[in-house]
């Protein structure tokens, strides 16, 4: 626990996390309509819930909406999906790898058991967040808040290289076909943006205060950053690394998880106001979902938005098209989740 405490003061995303918790509350929708039974139901996969204070991780059937395992992995927070749907890499984010030292677990989605744990560096000297994975390249990017890198995970060796990125990174997202990594550095307020190809980081993008989340619509060729201490959400244009545009969200709100599917964006709110949907072409606000509390966020394939909230141990399955539900179900403590956690 001394270790924690220490990185905690050291970093503010972790301390700003552990503030929050005691006050966030889960506000139900206004006249919720029951889920869809049978058929129509559209099974749509699983949700990897990371519990940070349980050490597990939780699989939630999204069909069901019930946990059908949990998974031990220590202090787990970032996460990655491959495109397969069959691999799960789920950072530590202090520690607890081989020998005690600061990894990543890769989990069996099928078996539901971890394959193997590929240990990043010493315990509490790396502090992995979120995560990439390229299944073209066979690489998993890290995002080293502890070294202030981009970590570059050869899968076929699990060994890892580093590339310098800016203060505090924390969320990563792929480019179309895997050739630009954007990385979100907290303290800094940019965002990095690394060319697989060239293997250097050619440009940084200033954003809003605290960036955490990041998302590509590789559709619109854009990029969108939750800044969790401005309230808003920077547009950037990925084929000029400028800022298009800045979406404010509801006052009090504190973005964190951001999740794009095709003509939907899906922001997060720790805070009140509830969770932003924003129209991707026209970025206005669809609707906002009276859920408070919310950490990290996904989109399912059939559009139905799953948020953790880490106060209350929970998560929330919502549908929001008609009919209209939200399901609440126990995961672990404090569960969080930065990237996509569903396998789509």
């Amino acid at each position: 626990m001394a270790a924690m405490a220490r990185i905690r003061g050291r970093r503010g995303l972790v301390a700003l996390v552990v503030a929050l918790v005691g006050a966030l509350v889960w506000v139900a929708p206004a006249q919720a309509e029951p889920a869809p039974a049978g058929p129509s139901a559209s099974p749509v996969g699983s949700a990897y819930i990371p519990n940070l204070f349980s050490s597990t991780v939780s699989v939630l059937d999204l069909t069901s909406n019930t946990v059908t395992g949990t998974i031990a992995v220590s202090f787990p927070f970032g996460t990655a999906v491959s495109p397969d749907r069959r691999t799960v890499y789920v950072s530590s984010l202090y520690g607890g790898g081989t020998a005690g030292g600061d990894s990543v677990s890769v989990i069996d989605a099928v078996s539901k058991t971890v394959q193997r744990v590929i240990t990043l560096g010493d315990f509490a000297t790396v502090q992995p967040n979120g995560l990439a994975v390229d299944n073209i390249r066979k690489r998993l990017y890290v995002a080293n808040s502890n070294r202030d890198t981009l970590g570059i995970v050869d899968l076929n060796t699990d060994t890892m290289t580093e590339v310098a990125v800016g203060d505090n990174p924390i969320g990563v997202a792929l480019g179309p076909g895997g050739k630009m990594v954007y990385v979100s550095n907290f303290a800094a307020g940019t965002v990095s943006v690394f060319d697989a190809n060239l293997g250097t980081v050619v440009a940084t993008v200033t954003v809003g205060t605290n960036p955490t989340g990041v998302d590509v619509d590789l559709a619109a060729k854009r990029l969108f950053v939750a800044n969790g201490g401005s309230s808003t959400v920077s547009v950037i244009d990925i084929k000029t690394n400028l800022v298009a545009q800045t979406v404010n969200l509801p006052a009090g709100a504190t973005p964190e998880g951001i999740s794009v599917r095709p003509g939907v964006l899906a922001v997060s709110n720790v805070g009140t106001g509830g969770i932003s949907l924003i129209d991707t072409s026209t970025l206005a606000t669809i609707r906002t979902l009276a859920v408070d509390g919310t950490w990290g966020i996904d989109i399912a394939a059939n559009g139905s938005v799953v948020a953790t909230l880490p106060g209350s141990g929970e998560a929330a399955v919502i549908r929001h098209k008609r009919p209209a539900s939200t399901t609440v179900v126990a995961t672990g403590s404090v569960p969080l989740g930065l990237g996509h956690f569903i396998a789509r």
